[in-house]
């Protein structure tokens, strides 16, 4: 069964040359979504090395309020929890012809590393995504997700699915139904770490949060929320 209450947080970099620092906060009960994006293009120096300096200077920074269609967020949060125990299987037979002559043997292989064997494919439009879900009670937990695909097929399909789902954006202008909570409110000793996430990244992920909700929590509240 799909999570359906409390707060899920992503951060991280999405994109790779054009790329977006983002930091996302989604209700599962609501729906109601509070983004910050901050976003940049590489400029390169004449040796190819990256001129930070430069690239920062060119940040534009956006804080977006609105919704997303919360069931699709919910398949997404799910999929992300389970992704590690997920297995990849193939459901139906295949059958092809073998040419004339030709006998088949089979071949049993061990689990021993083969240096033969095809290594794992990777890209450098490939970004690393941290993400917490603090449920309204009980235990929390934390991972990472490959953004936007990854050579494992399950955490290919979390990342789709969260694409689908935050596609789904409606924006609100200028005004919030309800204030963000505290970001002191989202930290919690008892989280439990899913996929082995690095302690750098959590504690990089606490940061960007923070400095998020501050400017969401300056949002004005609708009227009709007074």
């Amino acid at each position: 069964m799909a999570p359906t209450t409390g707060w899920v947080v992503i951060t991280g970099r999405r994109g790779h040359y054009d790329f977006c620092d983002t930091t996302r906060a989604y209700n599962l009960t609501t729906g109601a979504a509070f983004i910050h994006d901050s976003c940049s293009a590489l400029a390169l120096k004449p040796g190819g090395d990256v001129d930070f300096g430069a690239t920062n200077k060119a940040r534009m920074d956006s804080v977006k309020v609105g919704s997303i269609h919360v069931d699709n967020f919910r398949e997404a949060v799910w999929m992300m929890l389970f992704r590690g125990e997920a297995e990849e299987l193939q459901l139906k037979a295949e059958y092809y012809p073998l040419p004339a002559g030709l006998i088949p043997q089979v071949t049993v292989r061990t689990r021993e590393y083969d240096s033969s064997s095809p290594g794992m494919w990777a890209n450098t439009g490939q970004t690393s995504l941290t993400w917490r879900w603090l449920p309204t009670t009980g235990t929390g937990f934390v991972g990472d997700l490959t953004w936007p695909s990854s050579y494992d097929t399950a955490e290919s399909h979390a990342a789709s699915l969260l694409a689908v789902a935050e596609e789904g954006f409606v924006e609100k202008k200028r005004c919030t139904d309800e204030r963000f909570p505290a970001a002191s409110s989202f930290t919690s000793a008892k989280d439990r770490n899913l996929n082995e996430v690095a302690a750098d990244a959590i504690r990089e992920h606490d940061r960007d949060f923070k400095r998020a909700s501050d400017k969401w929590r300056a949002l004005p509240l609708c009227s009709a929320a007074r």
